[in-house]
């Protein structure tokens, strides 16, 4: 009976990790190609690497934003350019060639060691473009869009780990298998989310790496070991080499620890040292790469960000902390998608009105809920949701100080979060946990899920169809 009982589970958790792989390939269908944030830049640095077996470097002035496409890549986004698409014309990216140049002929770029090779995406860490220049390589007998197709599909895919790691997490934080479905759903039927995973981007292969490093810092922090240590270490690392977003995992690690050894009699510090080591040992020779070649750790997109930075500087430590109280989880929930015109689909004012009185609701539940962890903190679930909480903040206190300009008056990007998504989402599950009775929680974990399958659904029908198709 009781293997019958998780082989269900495990029939469940298969059908929710195909069908949010599925969801995926519609979302692939509804966005036109080129059309995702970056994309044409995220695909040509792939292309680069399964065309030229090298990292492209970047060699112009930081300042000169030029990018050199493929002939094929440049000949297919200016058929969107011209209008030659069935979709509405008037909503799609444009792309300005005129202003660009062309990428070199691969003889010219192995002659110069692809040194003259320029990208905007150069300087990014390499894990998702090697992952992405597999499925390019197994579709190369394709047009450029087909391959580009491919790697679409391949991002998709990514989805399913993330789902597995999600449940994992909500497994080990609510102690329940069903509250794990139904948070493994909330997390991976988020609009944006599935937005991202339906594209050529280095995000999502950054929220699946990040999903793992929680998965495992929570099982650390609920079990010990020096397995989930050494795994949440392997984790973060591949996050970090996904995008220096990943960066974050590291005071993250850092925090569980110390919540775990308020619990013990000892400080618990050899796992978790261990644990960063490995990380370190993944991502700190790309990092060094970087520096030496760029003169920066984080790459030249990045020396852009700190001019930014110290453009827009925050005025006092009250606006830096303003973001805290005022941006997550709203910018997650409030718009489907906007950035600075690559896809933006903003929801209707009613919606956006009913979802901010639903953030209201949940920043309430979530304080409310960290007040009550604190008295009682010694128990496991108690600290690992005030870890997850302290994860998070420590996300957007870094978004606070480098993102200040376009968080507070451009309305920030909901992407730049979901390296915490997870974590934010086990967050408001466990304020269900605390806060209801316990005949009402499964109701309100069903209630959860489904309003965010609603709500992805809306989205990729009354959103994106409308936008690009009627």
């Amino acid at each position: 009976m009781g293997a019958l009982r998780i082989n269900r589970w495990r029939a469940a958790l298969a059908f929710l990790a195909l069908a949010a792989f599925l969801k995926e390939l519609v979302f692939i269908a509804l966005v036109p190609l080129w059309q995702g944030p970056d994309e044409p830049v995220h695909f040509s640095y792939l292309q680069f690497i399964a065309e030229e077996k090298a990292i492209p470097v970047y060699r112009l002035p930081f300042e000169t934003y030029v990018t050199d496409f493929s002939p094929e890549l440049t000949q297919s986004m200016a058929a969107m350019d011209k209008d030659h698409v069935s979709f509405h014309p008037d909503n799609i990216q444009r792309f300005l060639y005129e202003e660009g140049t062309v990428w070199p002929s691969p003889a010219l770029a192995r002659k110069v060691n692809a040194n003259a090779y320029r990208n905007a995406a150069a300087g990014y860490s390499p894990l998702y473009y090697a992952y992405g220049a597999a499925f390019y390589t197994l579709s190369y007998s394709g047009t450029v869009e087909e391959r580009a197709f491919a790697v679409r599909v391949g991002t998709a895919l990514l989805i399913i780990p993330f789902v597995l790691f999600s449940f994992g997490f909500g497994r080990v934080l609510l102690g329940s298998r069903s509250a794990a479905i139904a948070l493994a759903a909330f997390a991976a039927f988020q609009p944006q989310l599935s937005f991202v995973y339906a594209i050529a981007n280095n995000d999502a292969m950054l929220i699946t790496c990040s999903a793992g490093a929680a998965y495992f810092m929570a099982l650390w922090l609920a079990r010990g070991g020096l397995r989930p240590a050494l795994l949440g270490g392997l984790f973060a690392g591949l996050a970090a080499l996904a995008k220096p977003h990943g960066l974050f995992l590291l005071p993250a690690w850092l925090a569980f620890a110390a919540a775990r050894s308020l619990t013990h009699k000892r400080m618990e510090w050899k796992e978790p040292l261990a644990s960063l080591g490995l990380m370190a040992a993944i991502a700190l020779p790309w990092y060094l790469f970087c520096a030496v070649e760029y003169g920066h750790p984080l790459g030249p997109s990045y020396i852009a960000l700190g001019e930014i930075a110290g453009k827009y500087p925050p005025h006092s430590i009250i606006s830096t902390l303003t973001p805290l109280f005022f941006r997550w989880p709203y910018t997650m929930f409030v718009s489907y998608w906007g950035n600075f015109g690559h896809l933006d689909t903003p929801i209707p004012d009613g919606l956006a009105l009913a979802l901010w009185w639903i953030y209201c609701a949940i920043f309430v539940a979530l304080w409310a809920t960290a007040v009550i962890a604190l008295r009682r903190f010694s128990r496991g679930r108690h600290l690992l949701f005030l870890s997850a909480l302290c994860a998070v903040i420590i996300l957007d206190l870094m978004f606070a100080f480098f993102f200040y300009h376009s968080i507070m008056y451009e309305g920030g990007q909901g992407r730049y979060y979901f390296p915490a998504w997870l974590f934010m989402s086990g967050a408001v599950f466990y304020s269900v946990k605390v806060l209801v009775p316990g005949k009402f929680r499964r109701a309100c974990y069903l209630l959860l899920a489904g309003s965010m399958i609603l709500f992805c659904v809306y989205s990729a029908y009354a959103v994106l169809m409308p936008r690009y198709y009627l």
